[in-house]
């Protein structure tokens, strides 16, 4: 496939109470607040496929000059190689999906020529077409489906390098890169191991090393059986200050506490962060998200307490030399640190 040069049969549509419902509720409460805040109508354009992959929306080109990005090229030339099976299998399902009435979930299409998952197949359709307008600044909300497919490890390469490539096809310089990182999600366990989310969060955060990039952290505004949570209105508005600090330059708090530095001293440990004037505990003033761990790597609940400085000091019976401290790492995490701004602290 090769990108398409113009979309056709479009145009711009006053945002009017008849219209607004058809419309994505995420930019719709972003571009309500910059509209507010700013004074002047915002132009969305957007660009949406559900259960997307990010290398869909890469440049096939820009994947293939990341080494770090070859597993994706890979998945899809596997694919490919079963497509005509796979295919003739689908066929019989869909057939016999459709003729009982359409009960239950429609068979999935497998991956191969024309899936909204080939590598590059988005941007070819979706990205290319946009590159004669000159936009403002870029929302990036994706990432759910690359828990399972490629994870933190992949998609920390990938969204530096969509980045990079958007930047340099639309050649608007360091054009500002606004992301959302992955909300908690799934039921909250007591004692959490791995997390594939945590993973993928924290390599979303990775991408903030670029210039001009934000980004809207919404660890709590997720639902435990929605992997797109109902409450959309904070996400836009967080989207909204970061834009207005980042892109529009007022000397607002866009940002929740961020991880600055730690020290470990004998039992205990003790955390700084950065915007973090204001540091609460958001519900019933009850600490909860740290975990706490000594050279074994075994992570223990930490009690924790602010100091007047705006310090957190931690520590646990459990653990009598501490050597390792997490915050927020789990799928679905219980944590409650936010700064006077009223915004989350980044896992």
């Amino acid at each position: 496939a090769t990108p398409m040069a113009a979309l056709s049969g479009w145009g711009w549509a006053t945002c009017t109470t008849d219209r607004a419902g058809g419309f994505y509720a995420v930019p719709y409460y972003f571009a309500k607040k910059i509209q507010a805040d700013v004074g002047v109508p915002v132009g969305l354009v957007c660009s949406k496929w559900s259960g997307s992959v990010i290398a869909a929306w890469i440049r096939k080109d820009a994947i293939e000059r990341e080494p770090a990005l070859a597993p994706a090229l890979q998945r899809y030339a596997a694919a490919l190689d079963i497509y005509p099976v796979e295919k003739a299998k689908y066929d019989v399902a869909q057939a016999e999906w459709l003729k009982s009435g359409k009960k239950g979930d429609a068979p999935r299409v497998p991956l191969g020529p024309g899936h909204h998952n080939a590598p590059g197949g988005l941007y070819n359709g979706m990205i290319a077409p946009l590159m004669p307008l000159k936009i403002k600044g870029v929302l990036w909300y994706q990432g759910e489906q690359n828990v399972w497919e490629g994870g933190a490890a992949e998609y920390r390469a990938a969204l530096p390098a969509l980045i990079t490539d958007w930047r340099k096809q639309w050649g608007q310089g360091d054009l500002p890169f606004l992301i959302v990182q992955l909300p908690n999600f799934g039921p909250r366990v007591a004692e959490p191991t791995r997390s594939r989310w945590a993973e993928l969060r924290e390599a979303q955060a990775s991408a903030l090393s670029l210039p001009n990039t934000a980004m809207a952290v919404t660890i709590d505004v997720g639902e435990a059986d929605n992997v797109h949570p109902r409450n959309k209105k904070d996400v836009g508005e967080r989207l909204a200050l970061a834009a207005l600090a980042t892109v529009y330059g007022k000397a607002i708090e866009s940002r929740g506490p961020t991880f600055d530095r730690i020290d470990f001293d004998g039992t205990s440990a003790t955390v700084r962060f950065d915007h973090a004037a204001g540091l609460s505990w958001k519900t019933a003033g009850t600490p909860t998200g740290f975990l706490i761990a000594g050279e074994d790597r075994r992570f223990h609940p930490a009690e924790a307490s602010i100091g007047s400085d705006g310090v957190i000091t931690l520590s646990s019976a459990s653990v009598p030399r501490p050597t390792a401290v997490r915050y927020a790492w789990a799928d679905s995490p219980d944590c409650n640190l936010v700064n006077a701004a009223g915004l989350p602290a980044q896992p």
